[in-house]
């Protein structure tokens, strides 16, 4: 009995842990810096290319409505993505590393959803923008980290 491993070594603490609050937090300034990676693209695109493809809407309107829609995403399957990625960290102290690891599953989930919605070529556009969406909202987030 006292050979047991949950007697002889207990639940150790997370290194880096956030409130509910926090991870909120995280999550809509995500969807706002998204919201400002659509409207860089929207904006750098050529009117005739914007109207071939059948888009009417000023890319600020655009921006407005795919963030919103972001934020929903980013709200609905951010904190448990968010919750798994920081068990596999919950040894490791260093926020950069944290930000990194939320780089990289944001860029592998846009990455598959932009692959599911439109091909590879929307892919690798969608990949890139929600990595540094959701490294962003990490990053804005350590301030704030219980260490």
């Amino acid at each position: 009995m006292m050979d047991d491993p949950r007697i002889t070594r207990p639940r150790e603490p997370w290194a880096v842990s956030f409130g509910l609050l926090a991870v909120v937090a995280g999550c809509l300034v995500a969807a706002l810096v998204f919201m400002a990676l659509v409207w860089t693209v929207l904006s750098a695109a050529p009117d005739a290319e914007l109207a071939a493809a059948g888009i009417d809407a000023t890319p600020g309107r655009l921006a407005f409505l795919m963030g919103g829609f972001a934020a929903i995403g980013f709200l609905v399957v951010g904190p448990t993505l968010a919750f798994a990625v920081g068990w596999l960290l919950r040894r490791v102290r260093n926020q950069s590393l944290h930000v990194l690891a939320f780089a990289a599953l944001g860029a592998v989930v846009g990455a598959a959803g932009g692959f599911v919605i439109g091909g590879p070529q929307f892919a690798n556009v969608l990949g890139a923008m929600v990595g540094v969406s959701v490294a962003a909202g990490r990053a804005a987030l350590a301030p704030f980290a219980r260490v």
